[in-house]
C-alpha cells in the first residue's frame, strides 16, 4: 500500500477505501456523529500526508491515528458539558415524551427541552441524543444512576404534562 512520490494522494485514497468497514465499524462503537467522523476522518488524512514517506504500515497508522482522534474529540466534548441533537433525535425525543404520538414542530420540542432544568436537560439529551445508557450518563455527570433514572423520569413526565398543556398531544 505505500506509494512513493507523487502516488500518495492514490494511494491514501485505495487505503480509505480498504479501510472503510473498519473505519465505520470504530465511529460506529464509540457514536460519533456523521459531521465529526467526517472531520476526523480528514484530520487523520492530513496527518498522514505529512508523513506519508515514513509510515511503514498504513492501515494500521491510519486506525491508530483516528483512534486517537476519537478520545480526544470525546475528552473535549465531555469536557466542554457538549451534547448535539440533530433532528432525528429530536423526533426521538417527541415520541418517547408523548407516549407514541408524534409531535409537528420541532421548534415546540425544543422550546419543551429548554424549559428542563439544565442537569435535567443534560440527561435528556444524553440520552436521546448521544444514546447513552443510564451507566455512561452517571458516570458523565458523576451522579448515580438511580439519580439519573428519578431524574429523567421525572422530567419525561413534566415534558408530557408541558406537551399537553401546549395542545401537543392528547
Amino acid at each position: 500500500m505505500r506509494r512513493e512520490g507523487g502516488d500518495q494522494g492514490q494511494g491514501l485514497l485505495e487505503l480509505l477505501n480498504e479501510s472503510r468497514p473498519a473505519i465505520e465499524k470504530l465511529f460506529g462503537s464509540y457514536r460519533v456523529p456523521l459531521a465529526d467522523a467526517e472531520d476526523l476522518v480528514q484530520e487523520a488524512v492530513m496527518v498522514m500526508l505529512q508523513r506519508w514517506e515514513r509510515i511503514k504500515q498504513p492501515q494500521h497508522y491510519l486506525m491508530g491515528t483516528l483512534w486517537r482522534l476519537i478520545q480526544r474529540h470525546r475528552r473535549r466534548r465531555q469536557r466542554e458539558g457538549w451534547v448535539q441533537l440533530d433532528e432525528e433525535k429530536l423526533e426521538a425525543v417527541a415520541v418517547a415524551s408523548s407516549g407514541a404520538a408524534a409531535v409537528e414542530s420541532r421548534e415546540e420540542v425544543r422550546r419543551l427541552l429548554a424549559m428542563l432544568p439544565a442537569r435535567a436537560g443534560r440527561i435528556v439529551e444524553l440520552r436521546y441524543g448521544h444514546e447513552l445508557t443510564v451507566k455512561e450518563m452517571a458516570a458523565v455527570l458523576h451522579i448515580a444512576e438511580s439519580g439519573v433514572r428519578k431524574i429523567a423520569g421525572r422530567q419525561l413526565r413534566r415534558l408530557r404534562r408541558a406537551a399537553k398543556e401546549a395542545g401537543l398531544i392528547e
